[in-house]
């Protein structure tokens, strides 16, 4: 559900955007050009291991391997430089690939779960 809401905000955004623009160049007499930013934030780690696991006790090897190389991956030091070029760029719209939210659970039980990585 969060999922559709922010796809159909970041559409809108997307067609709102340059008549926005437009009206403020008109405005001003001038042209001016929408800015776009695009950035592939990397989930952390390539998946194929988890999804090739034949056992339990494979599954949890590649679960470790994969999150052992997402930690190593220090998104918040990535997240920091991005920040930085977003701000240095002053794009008008930011496009984003592999946006993902990594949650644990221990002890490992029912229902979803809560604690944000």
């Amino acid at each position: 559900m969060a999922r559709r809401w922010f796809t159909s905000a970041l559409c809108a955004l997307a067609l709102l955007a340059p008549g926005s623009l437009g009206a403020a160049s008109a405005a001003e007499g001038g042209r001016t050009s929408l800015r776009v930013m695009t950035r592939n934030l990397y989930l952390g780690a390539d998946l194929a291991p988890v999804l090739a696991a034949t056992s339990p006790q494979g599954l949890v090897a590649a679960v470790t391997a994969v999150w052992a190389n997402v930690r190593a991956t220090d998104f918040p030091e990535r997240a920091e430089a991005l920040a930085d070029e977003i701000a240095d760029s002053d794009p008008h719209l930011v496009g984003v690939q592999e946006a993902v939210l990594w949650r644990s659970q221990t002890p490992a039980g029912p229902g979803s779960a809560t604690h944000v990585e």
